[in-house]
């Protein structure tokens, strides 16, 4: 799940065109693609991380950034076992 806390215009009116909302598929592309094939992760914190830095670079409008990982291999019947990182921009 990401999460992204983005500065907002002062009023969205029926009108307001789409580059004032995020484009969903950034969100996509960081928790997929940006990850790269060839990259292999230890931890799952430098996932989450890697996916906070990708939407920082990507938009200046972006304040903050929550990642949860849920491990699946971990989790058995409801449980969600993982993480919850939030970053915000420095």
């Amino acid at each position: 799940t990401i999460r992204v806390k983005l500065k907002a215009c002062p009023r969205y009116e029926p009108d307001t065109s789409l580059d004032a909302s995020k484009n969903y598929m950034d969100l996509k592309f960081a928790a997929s693609a940006a990850l790269g094939p060839d990259t292999h992760f230890k931890l799952i914190e430098a996932v989450a991380e890697h996916v906070c830095d990708t939407l920082f670079v990507q938009d200046t409008r972006v304040e903050e950034v929550s990642v949860k990982i849920v491990k699946l291999a971990l989790s058995e019947a409801d449980e969600q076992i993982g993480i919850t990182l939030t970053r915000e921009r420095r």
